[in-house]
């Protein structure tokens, strides 16, 4: 297995699902189907970009954007950033002079005070970039290849007067690929009406890739079990081994949850448990 890759194995739950089988009818591989395919989508929201709970749909995504600018930032300035700088200078004639260059645009202006006020050594170490393709250009070879964040450029100055935002939209067209191999899994567990990825946000299951693999085993009789492996090469530096096991533990209980209302109807109820069967099943999943 190639170092990143990450691979889960749902056997637990034996002795419960047995018990399951016999109270509703329902088949063990059916009811093995159910719990993976919650295992997957409980491994895509643990994996970086962290997707858990309410709010990890568009507004989780804007979040990330704003994190993405930040940081594409270190190494390309503009205007926002020529602010800020002339914001923390004291003397207030310098602080005047930045704010206007900034606000005109003027590249040969902005340079010269940007060395008046010691940011940059010499005006050749203003460097102006055009456009989204030239942001890239810096911004990407400029990433630590062991954190993927953007380091600094210094001794130069790098500016773009616009495209910083187009540039993020571009790059974050590609946030959540690493979760879309579980969303994939899901998928091909599947089990449940509609789309088995439902519970991961769509800006992470829109990647349809084939970074991903299932193996059925779901029909063997004393070990029936799915094995799921995402193998997109880097993540496993975006799901922690602690958030793994968080991941599997979580669908673990929410089946145990669903199944324990099922057996507590039987007790009182007798075995008339279709409904109650049905609607604890679509609760977990």
């Amino acid at each position: 297995m190639a170092k990143g890759y990450i691979k889960v194995d749902a056997t637990n739950l034996k002795e419960m699902l047995l018990r399951f089988e016999q109270v509703t009818g329902k088949s063990m591989p059916q009811i093995v189907r159910s719990h993976a395919r919650i295992c997957a989508v409980e491994l895509a929201n643990r994996t970086q970009l962290f997707s858990v709970g309410g709010g990890g749909g568009k507004a989780k995504l804007d979040e990330y954007k704003g994190y993405l600018r930040k940081d594409i930032l270190k190494a390309v300035k503009d205007t926002d950033a020529l602010n800020k700088k002339a914001a923390g200078i004291a003397d207030a004639g310098l602080r005047a002079r930045l704010q206007a260059v900034a606000a005109s645009g003027n590249l040969q202006g902005i340079a010269a005070m940007l060395k008046a006020v010691g940011t940059i050594a010499d005006v050749s170490n203003f460097k102006p970039a055009s456009g989204p393709a030239a942001i890239k250009s810096i911004h990407a070879p400029n990433r630590s290849k062991r954190t993927g964040r953007a380091l600094s450029t210094r001794p130069d100055y790098h500016f773009a007067k616009g495209g910083i935002t187009s540039y993020v939209e571009q790059v974050s067209k590609k946030l959540g690929y690493a979760k879309s191999g579980w969303a994939e899994c899901a998928r091909e567990i599947g089990g449940v009406k509609g789309d088995g990825a439902r519970g991961i946000p769509a800006w992470a299951k829109r990647h349809k890739g084939n970074n991903f693999k299932v193996t059925d085993n779901s029909e063997r009789k004393s070990d029936s079990h799915f094995t799921m492996t995402n193998t997109t090469p880097w993540v496993s530096r975006l799901l922690s081994k602690g958030d793994q096991a968080e991941a599997v533990d979580n669908a673990k209980k929410r089946m145990i949850k669903a199944m324990n209302k099922v057996f507590s109807y039987v007790a009182k109820n007798g075995k008339e448990v279709e409904s109650i069967t049905a609607a604890a099943v679509a609760q977990a999943e």
